[in-house]
């Protein structure tokens, strides 16, 4: 038997709120009795929580987040707060104020990020702001300096950039690009690009792996780095609209590396759908199953789409959006809370500093 998760849940939680599809390939502890508060469970209540995205800060044991959007969400007087949180004690520092005056006093409406960058920094997806493009920035860990490193292709500005990893292989950078900030309406003007998959290599050149997905969304590399896998989230346009048309789902590509040379994707393969809302955030441990920010909480998938678990959070009316590996902890970013999860997987993939 193969066994994914679980150890332990934070807070309490019934066994009719985890739901197993395959006994043979996932193994649970029963929930029947409460688990206690301890320090490695942990939840944090606050509206101003709405959590999207998350970095893993090993050095502190923290995870940085931000909030979702706040404001005016009509007109461009939108903001985005970031915040750390410690894995030991829940303890919450406001980090917003610091990064935006590292950012020329601009809001740095952030999204999904990764750390190890250059072994020493965090990389965090900026949406733009007004007229200001999108761009991928690097931050240092101690929060002291804010670099952009990626913000135009071909001379022509990014929309919002949405998601981004590190390759382990050559410290290349891939990310996506959805068109999100001028359909949620804190991006003035029209895109220049379309809704594209980019990798950026460490001599700075910048190259376009997919541009067919209506809204790429969460990116995520397989253990060997032989397979990527994007979230296409275009289900949900961004300004509360929905296209029925196009699938709520998880693709994955095969990646071929020539030599000094280029990185081309092949053999483009739907993967499965995800129901209920949109897939959003994706994990991929070392045994290569694939955790999905959806609708009803996290999805586990094995790399064949066959659909594993769900880890489905009490009171969750807005699902899961990001996803954090801590070592071997799961940390779950849902609307108005943050969860964890103590996985049983023995080698579980996680970002580094």
């Amino acid at each position: 038997m193969r066994h994914i998760l679980i150890c332990s849940l934070a807070l309490l939680i019934n066994v009719n709120q985890y739901v197993l599809l395959d006994q043979t390939k996932c193994n649970t502890v029963s929930f029947n009795k409460p688990f206690q508060l301890s320090s490695s469970c942990f939840q944090v209540y606050n509206t101003k929580f709405k959590s999207i995205i998350g970095v893993w800060l090993p050095q502190t044991n923290s995870i940085l987040f931000t909030s979702n959007r706040q404001g005016d969400l009509n007109t461009s007087n939108q903001w985005i707060d970031i915040y750390t949180i410690n894995l030991y004690d829940g303890r919450v520092k406001n980090i917003t104020g610091e990064l935006t005056r590292l950012n020329g006093h601009r809001h740095l409406m952030a999204n999904g990020g990764t750390g190890n960058y250059n072994r020493k920094s965090i990389l965090l997806c900026s949406q733009g702001y007004r007229s200001n493009g999108g761009s991928i920035i690097e931050i240092t860990h101690d929060f002291n300096r804010l670099v952009p490193i990626i913000t135009q292709y071909n001379n022509l500005s990014l929309n919002s950039p949405n998601d981004v990893i590190i390759s382990d292989k050559d410290q290349s950078i891939w990310f996506t690009d959805p068109q999100y900030g001028f359909m949620q309406n804190f991006r003035y003007g029209q895109p220049q690009l379309d809704n594209n998959v980019y990798r950026f290599d460490i001599n700075g050149n910048i190259q376009i792996l997919i541009n067919d997905l209506v809204r790429p969304n969460g990116v995520a590399f397989n253990s060997e780095e032989t397979i990527l896998y994007v979230t296409e989230s275009g289900y949900a346009l961004g300004n509360g609209s929905i296209n029925s048309q196009v699938p709520r789902a998880i693709y994955s590509y095969q990646i071929y590396r020539q030599r000094y040379k280029n990185i081309y994707l092949y053999n483009k393969r739907l993967l499965t759908h995800v129901q209920p809302g949109i897939p959003d955030g994706i994990k991929v441990d070392q045994n290569g199953y694939l955790y999905v920010g959806c609708g009803d909480g996290v999805q586990i998938f094995d790399d064949n789409g066959a659909l594993l678990g769900k880890i489905i959070l009490p009171n969750s009316k807005s699902g899961v959006a990001g996803l954090v590996l801590a070592g071997k902890k799961l940390v779950m970013l849902a609307e108005t809370e943050i969860w964890t999860v103590d996985l049983r997987c023995h080698k579980c993939k996680t970002t580094l500093l």
